[in-house]
């Protein structure tokens, strides 16, 4: 799915490392006015879960903002990861 986040400059880099390490594609960085930043990427939803409470743990920020850049509509779809494919299921 296609994100779009706004966080406080100080916290970009965890910001976009975290989203690195949920298999996330880093596409636009931008600006919002007040110091804070915007990063957009797409990200597998099954990594999506319980992200926004992440967040607002590493930014230090009450609301740190995360929202759907395309409500509603899959952009994208590619094959699965075989580690992602495999996890869990036994024999």
């Amino acid at each position: 799915m296609m994100v779009d986040v706004i966080c406080p400059e100080d916290s970009m880099g965890d910001v976009i490392g975290d989203l690195n390490a949920r298999r996330g594609q880093i596409g636009e960085l931008g600006d919002k006015p007040g110091g804070l930043k915007t990063v957009k990427a797409y990200v597998p939803l099954a990594e999506m879960f319980s992200y926004v409470s992440k967040l607002r743990g590493m930014t230090k920020v009450w609301p740190c903002k995360t929202r759907p850049a395309n409500t509603g509509v899959e952009d994208r779809s590619e094959p699965v990861l075989k580690s992602v494919e495999t996890c869990g299921q036994t024999g």
